[in-house]
């Protein structure tokens, strides 16, 4: 294989980790005290500190807008707060296949939890794209990513347009909507149970079709969303740049476009067609314009010593140790300036952090080496069962 490729293209290199830490751990630090006007990530403020424990004898409407896929049910809990879900349905995300008007987006929410109507005067929304947090409890659409093409939606509220297309299908009154982030859900998840309190803090992390982290802020006493996947600090390769400005969204959503699967396989295939540009794969060996993760993972499986098995190891190897270097930033700002005698618990959630090759693996590599080795803060990556729908749900009360 050609190294020069592999190295000017699209390499990170092994021996910057703490470089890139720190470049991320600033940004983060900006984003903070410039209220995120001054820096990739915004650092979204959510007036809320961690659930604690589960409602009793309440129903509530829940909605998971994801980066591919919309989730609804509803969640009861019964007089021990136990949860049940029930109603479940997933389907596409709105405006991912066509463009939509700020009408037909929140028509189409509507029309997906129809089945759901007046079974609770509450709803709480984990709508993963960036927001402004209002101290109501409602989220303003600052950005959407991961390909969701809805212009019009940006910079509305939510909570209020969802409100206002619920009352004209019919719906009775409704109490509240209270809008939150995947990350803010999944942290909230591992909140509630540690029954124990065996984690000093708390980190949500989600790499799937995006990605981002949000952790317990002290000093601010609230969870802080850091909308990491916008971080702009982190270098990019020739690959990256050439790339980006095939996106609908150039130059913004730089670390997110380097790390989660919504834009992984249309990067590597972009680099598989320099690859072929410069000799390294053959005609014969290109993929197809619908190639996907699971096709990257088939043929990583099959022959991992063929030039196109490496590169495209070469990108799940680097989104893995990135998404480590994030998540490694956003615990040591959350721990500050002490060694925490217990552990920080890490809600890790994401097909892209479960299914691809050795992703799993090689993050937590890095976060033992450089939080546990270098800098002696335990932490454990925790993994929930229904954590983003159940995290939600408890963030209306």
């Amino acid at each position: 294989m050609k190294n020069f490729f592999l190295k000017s293209d699209f390499f990170y290199d092994s021996n910057n980790i703490e470089d890139y830490i720190q470049l991320i751990l600033s940004d983060m630090i900006n984003g903070l005290k410039t209220k995120g006007k001054k820096s990739g990530q915004q650092m979204f403020r959510t007036f809320k500190l961690p659930v604690q424990k589960n409602p009793i004898n309440e129903n509530v409407i829940v909605i998971d807008a994801g980066g591919t896929n919309f989730r609804s049910c509803l969640v009861s809990f019964n007089s021990e707060g136990k949860a049940n879900i029930s109603n479940l349905e997933k389907t596409s995300m709105p405006a991912i296949k066509t463009e939509l008007s700020k009408k037909d987006f929140f028509a189409q929410i509507a029309n997906n939890i129809s089945r759901l109507k007046n079974k609770s005067n509450k709803i709480a929304f984990c709508f993963s794209y960036a927001m402004e947090i209002l101290e109501n409890g409602d989220g303003k659409v600052l950005s959407l990513a991961k390909e969701v093409k809805a212009p019009e939606v940006v910079g509305c509220c939510v909570g209020k347009e969802l409100k206002k297309e619920l009352y004209k299908q019919g719906w009775n009154k409704i109490e509240k909507i209270v809008l939150l982030n995947d990350t803010v859900a999944a942290l909230n998840a591992a909140a509630i149970f540690d029954c124990e309190k065996k984690y000093e803090s708390y980190l949500g992390f989600i790499l799937g079709t995006g990605m981002n982290v949000a952790y317990v802020e002290k000093e601010l006493a609230q969870i802080i969303v850091c909308e990491t996947g916008k971080c702009n600090t982190i270098p990019q390769s020739k690959i990256d740049i050439g790339f980006d400005l095939t996106t609908a969204t150039p130059k913004d959503y730089i670390f997110e476009k380097m790390c989660s699967g919504g834009y992984l396989p249309a990067l590597i295939l972009y680099a598989l067609k320099k690859a072929f540009e410069v000799g390294l794969i053959s005609q014969s060996e290109l993929p197809s314009s619908n190639f996907s993760m699971t096709d990257a993972n088939y043929i990583l499986q099959e022959n991992i010593e063929s030039n196109i098995s490496k590169i495209i190891d070469k990108f799940f190897e680097r989104s893995a140790v990135l998404s480590a270097c994030a998540v490694a930033a956003t615990v040591i700002k959350a721990v500050g300036n002490f060694t925490p005698e217990k552990p920080i618990g890490i809600l890790c959630n994401g097909t892209t952090f479960y299914k691809t090759y050795k992703t799993k693996e090689r993050f937590e590599n890095v976060l033992d080496n450089v939080l546990r080795k270098k800098r002696n803060i335990n932490f454990e990556l925790l993994q929930i069962e229904n954590d983003i729908i159940l995290g939600t749900a408890a963030t209306v009360f």
